[in-house]
């Protein structure tokens, strides 16, 4: 349940992120609506999820949905659309306090690498924000398919961008495992695990970037519907990988 509290709340962080990184005005105007209602069940999922304990995380996550629930409200209306930004800013630091309050109310040591935990965790978020918002802004096209191909193009940048820092993040985790002295605690069960790790990097990391570059060339070619199936594909294999990460760091450890 610690697991799905926190996947939810990386997710929920990366899809606020998205919130003010994509223009709202250049797309349909639902697609800021729908985004607001994903982080509204993914904070109110986590909230429940942490109901035995973590208060303080459990108290941001309660204020962003409560935040969540303003964002789709203001969207709906062109009067007051413009308070979207200044609330998805206020998400996004709810959702980010929620992220660090969980591990600052844990009851184990952040690990070897304090800062390479916090990298790692909002990278992580990134990812999955930035590839689920793809594939929902991918629906869009759907519905309005002479709409400018721009924020399709953006969102798959945003999406490349972040699984490199992902990359990155996982990358040092192992150099930092690799020259540990000490032992296999202060590490997880990274270096127990070398078939799931490797499985962790193909299918979370290696197989998304392949994805990635193909639905990056068939948007170029403005097959919307054809790079909205492979967003689907991509955002799988990120989930998956995702999940198998958190699994593989265990709490305390570093983060794979």
């Amino acid at each position: 349940m610690v697991l799905l509290a926190e996947f939810c709340t990386r997710l929920a962080c990366g899809l606020s992120c998205m919130m003010l990184a994509v223009r709202p005005r250049s797309i349909t105007s639902s697609y800021f609506r729908t985004l607001a209602l994903v982080v509204l069940g993914l904070t109110v999922l986590a909230a429940l999820q942490r109901s035995e304990g973590g208060q303080t995380s459990r108290m941001f996550l309660v204020g962003a949905a409560v935040l969540a629930f303003l964002a789709s409200m203001v969207s709906a209306s062109e009067r007051t659309a413009r308070a979207e930004r200044p609330i998805a800013l206020l998400l996004v630091a709810a959702t980010a306090a929620a992220l660090v309050g969980s591990r600052y109310e844990s009851d184990v040591s952040w690990g070897l690498a304090p800062v390479l935990q916090l990298a790692a965790t909002f990278a992580s978020a990134l990812l999955l924000g930035s590839v689920t918002s793809a594939m929902l802004l991918g629906h869009s096209y759907l519905v309005a398919p002479a709409m400018s191909i721009e924020p399709l193009n953006r969102a798959i940048a945003l999406w490349a961008v972040s699984l490199v820092l992902r990359m990155l993040t996982a990358a040092a985790s192992v150099a930092v495992v690799g020259h540990s002295t000490a032992g296999p605690a202060a590490s997880g069960v990274l270096l127990g695990s070398p078939e799931w790790l490797a499985v962790r990097w193909g299918v979370g990391l290696v197989a998304p970037a392949g994805v990635a570059w193909m639905v990056w060339q068939t948007a170029r070619l403005r097959s919307t519907q054809s790079a909205t199936g492979l967003l689907y594909a991509g955002a799988f294999l990120v989930f998956f990988g995702e999940a198998i990460g958190m699994a593989l760091t265990g709490p305390g450890g570093i983060p794979a």
